[in-house]
């Protein structure tokens, strides 16, 4: 991946939208004391370099900048969040830069910000034996990553859609200027080409179709679980067992979210699989009919400068 495509890539995951806007504001309200109230210019600090991507010196720059002499509250948290990702980011190009051309250096997300700052308050909130805020602080943590996981396969997807619409747009591009090369005096020649296109498209078409349908009577809707998730329902069980009912519900609970991310995980891992298998078998039928067009063009100049007998030879070569 080029410099500016993770750039782009990385411009779009650190938009500010509605989900993102959640994010912050659940973040915010584990440090925030009162519903719409203030933190400490301290906390915001702290929690700048909770994100790993600013040191001490800078953290109290942007924070001091974002609360602007008040009190900071979640508009500056939002605004301080957002310049130490973008001052990470700005640093990251400059060493990609360093390293040379073809070099790649990981952009920081807003996502991994928050994530960062989540893992600071947890590890406080547990050295002051403040559980409640630990426990709220790790559930954010794991609702916080499983989405971030959803949103990097988004973007994922979007991209290599954005690809293949350039493989196509290229591969049209190539068909117009090879039908703008034939001339009046070649239209048997032409007649001939297209016939032989048109069968291998055709046997291209039925050779998707038959490996669509195979993919799919193989692909398997069995889930393979994690441990972690196995290891939480046979919890469940021991807790129900005990007598420990409101524990064993709250686990449940907990177990049903992370089952369902690993199914989704699972599912996206599965489709995408089949979508590279089929865009592979797409770009092996294109090479073979862009090689036969390649030929048919050749054939084209010999036909214009050989014999009919000549002529004759390379037709029963195209066949």
């Amino acid at each position: 991946m080029t410099e500016e495509t993770e750039a782009a890539a990385s411009a779009a995951e650190n938009i500010i939208d509605d989900e993102r806007e959640d994010d912050f504001r659940g973040v915010y309200s584990l440090m925030c004391a009162e519903p719409g109230g203030t933190i400490a210019l301290g906390a915001l600090i702290q929690a700048l370099k909770g994100t790993g991507m600013v040191e001490e010196s800078r953290a109290r720059a942007i924070a001091e900048t974002a609360a602007a002499g008040r009190d900071p509250d979640l508009a500056a948290f939002r605004q301080a969040i957002v310049g130490a990702v973008e001052e990470a980011g700005r640093r990251a190009l400059e060493r990609s830069t360093l390293k040379g051309s073809g070099s790649s250096v990981a952009q920081p997300t807003l996502g991994a910000a928050l994530l960062g700052v989540l893992e600071d308050l947890r590890k406080y909130a547990q050295s002051v034996e403040d559980f409640r805020l630990a426990h709220h602080s790790k559930e954010m943590f794991v609702s916080l990553t499983s989405r971030e996981e959803v949103r990097r396969l988004q973007h994922i997807s979007e991209r290599q859609a954005q690809a293949q619409a350039g493989v196509q747009e290229a591969h049209m591009m190539q068909a117009m200027e090879f039908n703008s090369a034939w001339s009046q005096n070649m239209t048997e020649f032409e007649r001939q080409a297209r016939e032989i296109e048109d069968q291998c498209r055709q046997k291209h078409a039925e050779e998707f179709a038959e490996f669509q349908t195979k993919l799919q009577a193989k692909a398997s809707r069995t889930y393979k679980f994690s441990r972690e998730l196995l290891l939480m329902r046979k919890s469940v069980d021991t807790l129900a067992k005990q007598g420990r009912y409101n524990e064993a519900h709250k686990l449940k609970a907990k177990a049903q979210k992370l089952e369902e991310w690993e199914r989704m995980k699972l599912d996206n891992e599965q489709e995408m699989g089949l979508a590279a298998k089929e865009l592979q078998l797409k770009q092996q039928q294109q090479m073979q009919l862009e090689a036969l067009q390649a030929r048919a063009t050749f054939g084209a100049t010999l036909r214009r400068d050989s014999s009919a007998q000549f002529l004759g030879a390379i037709l029963g070569a195209v066949l």
